[in-house]
């Protein structure tokens, strides 16, 4: 059976620092890291998707249904 999963990337500099490490420290506020799912009140801010939770999001990174 073949499974596809979805990765994110953080963008990084041009100073070369490790930004995908720097979001998953605990240095990290609490709010940033919990993800909001889109619904009937929370439309994605990418594609407006309502009808369901298949986008999230937080401070830092969207993952889109489309």
């Amino acid at each position: 059976m073949n499974t596809q999963k979805q990765k994110a990337i953080a963008p990084q500099s041009c100073g070369g620092d490790d930004r995908l490490s720097q979001t998953s420290s605990s240095h990290s506020s609490p709010s940033s890291k919990a993800f909001q799912r889109s619904g009937s009140n929370h439309p994605c801010p990418i594609c407006g998707r309502t009808k369901d939770s298949d986008c999230s999001w937080n401070d830092e990174v969207y993952f889109c249904h489309t």
